[in-house]
């Protein structure tokens, strides 16, 4: 049952693996630099390309 249930959830994602902690924590540290600091009112997925089941 938990295989079929990873099964599932993967076959709506365009990168076919799960969001890390780690992900999330290197897109905060990045925008949290000097190197974001034009970037301003975004939305930045990060969802392993995710994509609507059908």
């Amino acid at each position: 049952m938990l295989e079929e249930a990873t099964a599932d959830a993967l076959s709506i994602q365009a990168l076919k693996h799960f969001v890390d902690p780690t992900d999330i924590a290197g897109l905060a540290l990045f925008l949290a630099s000097d190197s974001a600091r034009s970037i301003t009112g975004q939305t930045i997925p990060i969802d392993g390309g995710s994509k609507s089941a059908q």
